[in-house]
């Protein structure tokens, strides 16, 4: 009976047991952190190589004259680029194509060596990643407004670099090979004011009076006895819109002599130019109840006319060429009025109706671009922009950032906003155009001619190129 005793011995014995147990537990532990650590890994290499794949599609997709060997080229290119694959990750696969000329694809087979889970037999980790970019307008719209800064600071090369810039970025939108009746743009000149256009003088929505002249008899005193002597040429120097303007003027002593009283007639006139002033606040800065009306400004100098949204490429271009300099900076206005072009609410109604913008089939661009710091703020109850100085300044910061937060909050038309600061030097200024640029947008430092060409060129593609769709 020894053998069945010695058995019953060895089974009731459990002083090893612990240890097997323990080895066994430790061993799957460990599996678990190496599965977790190891996988880690490979979502951090599956997630760069997507970000790389879907930039070169983007890219792939910008160039229309791409075939397929370009397609598969560029793709090759930008996976060879350092930090495309990390954490010792391969490509055993990549494809890239052009299907029907609308929509640019790639796959991509990803390998990544395990570390931990090696020692479990599992060497190694394949992943594969796809997107698909689809080419120009695909079903959908485009429309976009140029909000352009159009003050006496821009004049000479700085405006003819602005007309060149603006005009690449229409072509880029234009030339889509299905561009035709699915864009529009629209051009909001701005400085002070807003030029909205003398054949809206009766509109709903404004309130203008109308142009007056009153004769009046002035009464006032004459020197016809004056003597001048030492006379001397000086130098005069006043500011426009933060620009210097130095010119000569003659200074003399004069001895006036007796006055003599005269009267004679003085006829005073009152002229709408077509600027547009502001309603109270917070109605200045929205696109909505337009039975307050908005105030013209009578006797106010602005830019060339607001032209609304249209299909005319050519129409667009010219009034970009017919910008000229002048007047100062008061940029909440070009904002609030680019947005008023781009919603089918009054005042404008070319824009798509608010649905359609909702289901994706529309899509919005506001493109603001600036040299400079605000310098005009509205008045209360006047409704004009001639407040200046410090708290001017402040305030038209303050109703810049306002502003964009309304377009931002406009759920209806989802308007993506691109800011450009062309030569500015004020790190604030720069700040509020960071601020105002939508996360589908973007902000650009255009510190020159050449980057500030890079800035509308960029615009241009993201404005041209369609969407990650896959």
């Amino acid at each position: 009976m020894w053998p069945f005793v010695a058995l019953r011995r060895c089974m009731d014995d459990v002083r090893g047991n612990t240890a097997m147990i323990f080895g066994l537990s430790v061993t799957v532990l460990f599996g678990a952190a190496g599965a977790a650590i190891d996988y880690s890994r490979a979502h951090a290499v599956k997630s760069a190589a997507q970000g790389t794949l879907d930039a070169a599609l983007l890219a792939a997709a910008r160039n229309k004259d791409i075939g397929d060997d370009g397609v598969q080229a560029l793709l090759e290119a930008y996976f060879d680029k350092p930090g495309a694959i990390k954490h010792d990750g391969s490509i055993s696969g990549l494809v890239g194509r052009l299907k029907d000329g609308s929509t640019v694809e790639g796959e991509a087979t990803l390998g990544v060596p395990t570390t931990l889970l090696n020692l479990l037999g599992i060497g190694r980790i394949e992943m594969r990643i796809g997107s698909r970019v689809a080419r120009g307008l695909g079903s959908g719209s485009i429309e976009v407004a140029l909000v352009l800064d159009t003050t006496k600071s821009m004049e000479g090369s700085r405006l003819a670099s602005v007309k060149s810039a603006a005009k690449e970025l229409v072509d880029t939108v234009f030339d889509l090979p299905d561009a035709t009746d699915r864009v529009k743009f629209s051009l909001v000149p701005f400085a002070q004011y807003v030029n909205v256009g003398v054949a809206n003088r009766n509109a709903s929505w404004m309130d203008v009076p109308p142009d007056s002249s009153v004769t009046t008899t002035n009464c006032h005193d004459t020197y016809p006895n004056a003597v001048k002597s030492n006379c001397r040429m000086v130098n005069v120097t006043y500011y426009d819109d933060g620009v210097p303007v130095t010119y000569q003027t003659e200074e003399c002593d004069w001895d006036y002599g007796a006055p003599v009283g005269v009267c004679v007639p003085y006829t005073a006139t009152s002229t709408w130019n077509g600027c547009a002033g502001a309603r109270a606040n917070p109605l200045n800065i929205k696109d909505q109840d337009y039975g307050t009306r908005i105030p013209g400004i009578m006797n106010a100098y602005c830019p060339g006319e607001l032209v609304g949204l249209i299909k005319e490429k050519a129409s667009i271009k010219s009034g970009i060429d017919a910008m000229v300099a002048s007047g100062e900076t008061y940029i909440p206005t070009g904002i609030v009025w680019g947005w008023r072009t781009l919603s089918n609410r009054a005042p404008f109604s070319q824009s798509a109706e608010d649905p359609q913008t909702a289901s994706g089939n529309v899509r919005k661009f506001l493109v603001l671009m600036t040299d400079g710091e605000n310098r005009r703020a509205p008045r209360y109850p006047e409704g004009d922009h001639e407040a200046s100085g410090i708290a001017a300044e402040v305030q038209a910061n303050q109703l810049t950032k306002d502003v964009c937060d309304n377009i931002k909050a406009d759920t209806q038309s989802k308007i993506e906003i691109f800011t450009i600061a062309f030569e500015v030097t004020s790190e604030p200024i720069k700040d509020i155009l960071r601020y105002c640029a939508t996360p589908g947008g973007a902000f650009f430092d255009a510190v020159d001619y050449s980057k500030l060409i890079t800035a509308f060129g960029d615009i241009g593609m993201s404005i041209a190129t369609a969407r990650v769709t896959k």
